[in-house]
């Protein structure tokens, strides 16, 4: 869960939409620290072989599918991996302390 400013909101839905564009292989959506609205959300993603992406194409893929702008990353980190558990889920506690870390 992310508290943007008192409203809280499950990146979930925001995440798999991110998966469907064509430069994505992984991504996930945690909390980082935010001194006025409490949390912001920060997406970290895995780019498929040879693909690119950057903020500004990421925000018009969700907005081109009517996501609120409330619900948009406000920063995104590529990485080469994702930390993952050994049964393959995202360690998202590990990206929510380094997203805290760079902040």
């Amino acid at each position: 869960m992310i508290n943007r400013g008192g409203v809280k909101f499950n990146p979930t839905d925001i995440e798999a939409l991110i998966e469907r564009h064509p430069a994505v292989a992984q991504c996930a959506i945690v909390p980082m620290p935010d001194p006025v609205l409490g949390e912001r959300a920060c997406c970290f993603v895995v780019l498929k072989p040879a693909a690119t992406l950057d903020l500004d194409a990421l925000r018009a893929h969700l907005e081109q599918h009517a996501i609120a702008k409330l619900k948009w990353p406000e920063r995104l980190e590529l990485i080469g991996e994702m930390p993952l558990t050994p049964t393959r889920k995202i360690k998202k506690a590990d990206l929510a302390r380094l997203a805290a870390a760079k902040n």
